[in-house]
């Protein structure tokens, strides 16, 4: 009898040892996931708020982007994506809206799908083009060769990306675009405070006087 108690009393604690040790790593592992769940729910969250930050213009209002896009699941996964970057997003499923809207000159990308409905995109970009609006346009499409990058490039594009292509790469272009300083027609004049740039006579103008830049000088002024 002593025997038999002793081994049940064995048995007993071994089963409540190994219960015990079962139940702290079970409790363990789901601990660390919550935890691993969470510090991943952080880290996204910091990351979109700061990718956010980065994506607001000087005047500190998000950039707004139109987006031209006739594959109604690329358009609404795209707009997502941009917006949950933190951009401000108009999109469109035809080159019809493409020009009207890209002809309101609000935005400052404008990313545009090739192969539209109704007005194909490179005739939207020469038209946009050929009435002096010089919003930087993206071309994104799955014509890939190297004639149709050198087309859509000579037809006013300021980059081209070819379908399917990584949301991350998007964002380093729409950033890479948006670097460059603003186009200066001719017809513009320039002012502050009692200087006048007129860019068409390559003439500044000041309370002493004006004189005339040259090409190389006129670039500098316009760059800064």
């Amino acid at each position: 009898m002593k025997k038999t108690a002793g081994f049940l009393n064995d048995t007993a604690k071994t089963g409540l040892q190994d219960t015990a040790k079962t139940g702290l790593q079970s409790t363990a592992k789901a601990g660390l996931q919550d935890t691993a769940k969470a510090g991943l729910q952080d880290t996204a969250k910091a990351g979109l708020q700061s990718t956010a930050k980065a994506k607001l213009r000087k005047t500190g209002t998000p950039m707004r982007i139109l987006l031209a896009e006739d594959d109604t699941k690329l358009n609404e996964t795209l707009a997502y994506g941009l917006q949950q970057a933190g951009f401000t997003v108009d999109s469109c499923f035809d080159g019809e809206d493409a020009l009207f809207y890209g002809e309101q000159n609000i935005y400052d990308v404008i990313l545009l799908d090739r192969m539209l409905p109704y007005m194909e995109g490179t005739d939207v970009l020469t038209s946009l083009r050929n009435k002096g609006i010089y919003t930087p346009i993206i071309l994104i499409t799955a014509l890939g060769t190297l004639s149709d990058k050198v087309t859509g490039l000579d037809m006013g594009a300021d980059d081209y990306l070819v379908k399917p292509f990584a949301q991350e790469e998007l964002f380093a272009r729409i950033r890479c675009v948006t670097r460059r300083p603003r186009r200066i027609l001719d017809e513009e004049t320039l002012s502050l405070l009692d200087v006048t740039w007129s860019p068409a006579e390559c003439r500044l103008k000041g309370p002493s006087g004006s004189c005339t830049l040259s090409k190389r000088e006129a670039a500098l002024l316009e760059a800064f």
